[in-house]
């Protein structure tokens, strides 16, 4: 962003609006305006924001967007939001059931924190509904495990073995 590597990346398609925690946007050496806006949280209360950015230039998942982003304090839970305005500027598909997104020609999965982008064979095994086996025929629930192990390998080779 703006030059700039963010690792803690959610999408959210639940938030209408892009958002970062207050330290992101301080790393970043970010400008934050003042906003008399208000932003109702996901337990239905209403708080109002540090501010909100100027258009930020945003690589991400292929894609290339200016993003305005409200400023909150999210105190470690995450650095940027993404949020419903991004999922339809750059015409996102979801198995949000799965924390999987297709962008463009890029698969991603949500992996607590971050993001990670898929490799091709590796996509269509994690795209697989709960009727198309999450678990052998023999009840097992060895596929799911080696899933979950796929993942793991692949964050790891991404230096990504911290979350």
């Amino acid at each position: 962003m703006n030059g700039k590597v963010v690792k803690e990346i959610i999408l959210d398609p639940g938030s209408t609006h892009a958002l970062m925690d207050l330290s992101c946007a301080d790393k970043l050496g970010l400008h934050v305006s003042d906003t008399t806006c208000q932003v109702e949280l996901a337990d239905g209360t209403f708080v109002r924001p540090y501010g909100v950015t100027g258009r930020c230039h945003f690589d991400f998942a292929s894609t290339s967007e200016s993003l305005k982003f409200y400023v909150m304090e999210a105190r470690g839970s995450y650095e940027i939001i993404l949020g419903l305005n991004w999922l339809r500027a750059v015409d996102a598909d979801g198995k949000f059931g799965k924390g999987i997104y297709q962008v463009g020609h890029t698969k991603l999965k949500q992996v607590g924190r971050r993001l990670v982008q898929l490799p091709q064979e590796e996509s269509a095994e994690n795209e697989a509904g709960p009727e198309d086996s999450d678990t052998c025929s023999d009840g097992s629930g060895e596929s799911e495990a080696s899933d979950e192990a796929a993942i793991e390998e692949l964050m790891a080779q991404l230096g990504m073995d911290d979350v």
